[in-house]
This record gives structure tokens, C-alpha cells and sequence, in this order.
């Protein structure tokens, strides 16, 4: 037979569970904060052009928003919480790889402006 200690460990254990299993099945709050993010996210992506230098990541963004928002019109809040979570990431990524590849270009166009101006200045120092 059980005592009343054991039983209390089954019991508080039991408890436990019938609330973590409750709340993984609860729907919870529809993630409207999160879809703004991502929307802006992706805003701010394309406007540092990544359909061209990070057309993946951005299409990979775009995506899990579109599925957030079916699962959020089912109701389904979190996992469309989850997607918009790795939407935003994507989104974020995008960016970050635009800016830094528009950084690049404009670091090379630097290069060769100043590359003109040596030349230039070793030129003139010449025909003196």
C-alpha cells in the first residue's frame, strides 16, 4: 500500500503534467505584434534590395508569414507564433546580407575612385 507521501509526489507530479499538457494545446493569443514585425522586417529587406542579393531568405520570410496568417485564421496561434519567429529571422537575414553586399559594392566603387585619382595625380606629377 501507498503512503500518504508517495501519493502526494504522484499527485503533485500528476498536477504538473495536466497543466504543461493543457497549456501545450491551448491555443493561446493571436501573435498580431509579431506579424507587424515580420511585415516590417521584410519592408525593410526589400528596401535594401534583397530580391537580388538574398532572394532566398526573403522568399523563405514571405512564406512562413503567409502560413502564420492561415494558421492564425484557424486559430491556431502557436505555431503561427513559431513561423513568424523564424519569418522574422529570415527577414532580418535578408537584410543583413543585402546591406552588407550593397556595402561591398560600394567599398569596390570607393576602391576605384581613389585607384582614378592616383592615377591621375601620377600623371600630372609626371608632365611637371
Amino acid at each position: 500500500m501507498l503512503n500518504k507521501k508517495t501519493i502526494r509526489k504522484i499527485f503533485g507530479i500528476s498536477v504538473l503534467l495536466l497543466f504543461l499538457l493543457s497549456g501545450a494545446c491551448s491555443t493561446g493569443k493571436p501573435p498580431v505584434a509579431k506579424v507587424a514585425a515580420v511585415e516590417t522586417a521584410i519592408i525593410q529587406a526589400r528596401e535594401n534590395i534583397a530580391a537580388t542579393y538574398a532572394p532566398l531568405e526573403l522568399k523563405l520570410a514571405i512564406d512562413k508569414l503567409s502560413q502564420a496568417k492561415a494558421l492564425m485564421k484557424q486559430k491556431d496561434y502557436l505555431p503561427a507564433g513559431r513561423l513568424l519567429d523564424e519569418a522574422l529571422v529570415d527577414a532580418q537575414l535578408a537584410e543583413a546580407k543585402s546591406r552588407s553586399q550593397l556595402k561591398k559594392i560600394r567599398a569596390a566603387e570607393l576602391q576605384d575612385s581613389i585607384d582614378a585619382l592616383h592615377k591621375e595625380i601620377e600623371f600630372k606629377s609626371r608632365v611637371q
